[in-house]
């Protein structure tokens, strides 16, 4: 079962971005990640029967990486670039909560990518593994942190374009590389707290032993 905090967020995520799919018409984004669900549910139910399935926890913990793979639709028809601005601008068709959503999304996975390629450089043994575990577990397994730090990235982002006199639903290439940096060190940060953690445990087994 899952418990009680994840499982309201990933309801309130859920039910937003339906909410949201359906006002501002992006039902290609919306399909496509309930049909990704359906898919890895029904094969997981056919892999492991009657241990996996469509409403299995272990399916239901990734909605944020349905609702990025249905994010391409996002990119592809509802994205527009402005001509006019002197940098790499883009504006957006699809309203100012799902334009966000999907830019934190990108920076997410993006930043995510990077930490995983930093840690592989890093060796598979020691600290770099603990760490490589973490950041797993970030993806798969705590919504809450994940959509915690996509909530400060929409909030950053907003308030920039509030700044700049401009709707949320405008953003740069700039934007872009500062929310992917941002990113970086928050789950740089949540992996390396969880690795300060476990390191105080360590040393306290090894002082009691």
């Amino acid at each position: 079962m899952l418990p009680p905090m994840d499982l309201t967020v990933l309801l309130l995520v859920g039910g937003c971005f339906v909410w949201q799919a359906f006002k501002y018409a992006q039902f290609q984004w919306l399909w496509f990640a309930v049909a990704l669900w359906l898919v890895i549910g029904i094969f997981s139910a056919k892999l492991l029967p009657g241990v996996l399935g469509v409403t299995h926890i272990a399916n239901v913990y990734p909605l944020h990486i349905y609702l990025f793979s249905g994010s391409i639709f996002f990119w592809m028809n509802s994205v527009h670039r402005l001509p006019e601005s002197g940098c790499l601008k883009w504006r957006s068709d699809a309203g100012a909560p799902l334009t966000l959503f999907a830019l934190a999304a990108l920076v997410m996975f993006a930043a995510s990518a990077w930490l995983a390629l930093l840690i592989g450089i890093g060796g598979k043994e020691g600290l770099a593994s603990y760490m490589a575990g973490r950041l797993f577990s970030l993806l798969l397994f705590d919504p809450v942190s994940w959509y915690a730090m996509c909530a400060v990235l929409m909030g950053v982002f907003w308030q920039h374009r509030r700044l700049n006199g401009e709707t949320a639903q405008i953003f740069s290439s700039k934007q872009l590389y500062a929310g992917l940096l941002l990113a970086l060190l928050m789950q740089a940060a949540y992996c390396l707290t969880h690795v300060f953690w476990w390191l105080v445990w360590v040393i306290r087994m090894n002082l009691m032993n």
